[in-house]
């Protein structure tokens, strides 16, 4: 099996588990049952999901470059072991990093502002689909994902202004934060070179 071949198994079982647990947590807030409790442990699901993946991709790395005459080269004795670990630290352990802060900073951001205006922007539980979002999405793909949520967010409000004649309409993230995940995650890749998003890669 080739490194390309393994990839994409591993990409396409990212997203499948991603899309399967978001229909379920989506099937439970629609049916009005969903738990603050319960949805923690989905999001702990989804860390340790993407943990173990991170693991494997390591792991297939170094596999494909000791089994390759000329990827053996890369590790010892003939180089340190920190150009592997910087590979990794960049390549597969980054992108999680920087989506995670990226996706805590809006959070608390938006607490902020929902304490300034007295509204609910966020409610409770959003915290925890920001959470696997990232993970799911990655970076740069996450900023595709902010800019999804925005625009859904946009969409819907002015979709029920103009159903309820009314310009009052509160509106609440829950339902894009949602939506935006598969969004990104089928159609993202067909987006990003239209925006350049390969120039936030690490």
């Amino acid at each position: 099996m080739s490194l390309e071949t393994a990839n994409a198994i591993i990409q396409y079982g990212e997203t499948g588990v991603s899309i399967a647990v978001l229909a379920l947590v989506y099937g439970k807030y629609r049916k009005n049952t969903l738990t603050t409790q319960w949805l923690k442990k989905a999001a702990w699901f989804v860390a340790l999901f993407f943990a173990a993946i991170t693991l494997v991709k390591i792991g297939g790395r170094y596999y494909f470059l000791i089994t390759d005459p000329f990827g053996k080269l890369m590790l010892p004795p003939y180089q340190s072991w920190a150009w592997f670990a910087q590979t990794a630290l960049q390549k597969y352990l980054a992108p999680y990093a920087f989506a995670l802060l990226g996706g805590a900073l809006l959070y608390f951001a938006a607490v902020r502002t929902n304490r300034y205006f007295g509204g609910e922007l966020f409610l409770p539980h959003d915290k925890y689909i920001l959470f696997m979002a990232a993970f799911m999405t990655g970076w740069p793909g996450f900023i595709l994902y902010l800019a999804c949520v925005v625009i859904l967010a946009v969409l819907s409000s002015v979709f029920f202004s103009l159903k309820q004649k009314s310009l009052a309409m509160r509106v609440v993230l829950t339902v894009p934060l949602f939506l935006s995940v598969p969004i990104v995650l089928l159609f993202g890749a067909a987006v990003a070179p239209y925006v350049n998003l390969w120039k936030l890669t690490i």
